[in-house]
């Protein structure tokens, strides 16, 4: 017969069994059942918290998926709001650190305004409402459309204050992040395939701009610094987010790092994983982006003749 513990909250009783007190342990339970404590003999308690809020704290115990709320389950005085706050202090009271971490992601994932993703098409879509959208390889190949120029204000078309820069198309390229600072975090294009850092840096408009170089596993490649525009999508680690957010992940966790402090990352799944790479991976990350739209512009300290840092808006 395994070991069984008696729970009863006003006047309802639980039975809980050794396995499941174990989950999360050191918790209220094993403290109170196999320590010194009176009711390790008895092993039985009585306690005054919610008896409809348990059997969400016993489903957990029991290894089930807790979120959403089912509504079904939940106190008639309460809203799935209030019911999963109050959940969320009987978490902290039972010293459950996986659920209390669950409930509070759950919380700042519904504080969080919701951000419509765009895809690809639809951000080509309204691109080319205005214009074309041309390959990379086709700049790279001075295979321009008609009317579009590579000039020294970018890849656009127009003259003067009519210019405008195009979008321009690439199925496939890598990001490198590297932290320059605590606070500053600059982001590169990077040319992996031979025959696209080739090609580029054979461009009569690229080759100078592209002093800039990253080393990623040992490999030297040239690069041009980008920045992503806020509504991009990126996900890191299966947490979705926007350029935005992203960008300010990237500063937060540089001062947190420089901190040793990880008690903000605890309510931000990404700050996590950033931290993670921060101090494991030498301060770089590099992330995949596929398919990227982006455009060339002037932009101040633009010189045609030699790279001094502007880039692309992806």
């Amino acid at each position: 017969m395994p070991d069984r513990y008696t729970i009863i909250l006003r006047g309802k009783s639980f039975v809980l069994y050794r396995d499941q007190i174990d989950v999360d342990s050191p918790n209220y339970f094993t403290e109170l059942f196999l320590g010194d404590a009176r009711e390790a003999q008895t092993q039985s308690v009585e306690l005054s918290r919610s008896p409809e809020l348990f059997r969400f704290i016993v489903d957990y115990m029991s290894g089930y998926a807790v979120l959403p709320l089912n509504q079904a389950m939940l106190p008639p005085t309460m809203t799935p709001d209030l019911a999963r706050a109050n959940l969320l202090r009987d978490a902290e009271i039972y010293k459950l650190r996986g659920l209390v971490k669950l409930l509070r992601a759950a919380d700042v994932q519904a504080e969080t305004p919701a951000v419509p993703r765009m895809s690809l098409s639809t951000i080509c879509d309204a691109f080319v409402l205005a214009e074309p959208v041309v390959d990379f390889m086709d700049v790279l190949n001075n295979k321009l459309p008609s009317g579009v120029a590579f000039s020294d204000k970018g890849i656009g078309k127009g003259d003067g204050k009519d210019w405008r820069p195009v979008p321009v198309r690439i199925p496939q390229i890598n990001l490198s992040v590297e932290w320059r600072s605590t606070s500053t975090a600059e982001i590169m294009m990077l040319l992996t395939k031979p025959a696209l850092s080739s090609t580029a840096l054979a461009h009569a408009r690229l080759k100078n701009k592209l002093s800039a170089r990253r080393t990623v596993d040992r490999v030297e490649y040239p690069g041009i610094p980008c920045s992503l525009v806020p509504c991009a999508h990126v996900s890191l680690d299966g947490t979705d987010m926007t350029g935005q957010e992203f960008a300010e992940a990237l500063h937060r966790v540089g001062n947190l790092a420089e901190l040793k402090s990880t008690a903000t990352a605890q309510s931000r799944p990404v700050d996590e994983v950033l931290l993670k790479i921060y101090r494991e991976e030498e301060r770089k990350l590099v992330v995949l982006a596929q398919p990227m739209v982006f455009t060339v512009k002037e932009a101040p300290g633009w010189d045609s003749e030699k790279y001094v840092g502007r880039t692309p808006n992806i």
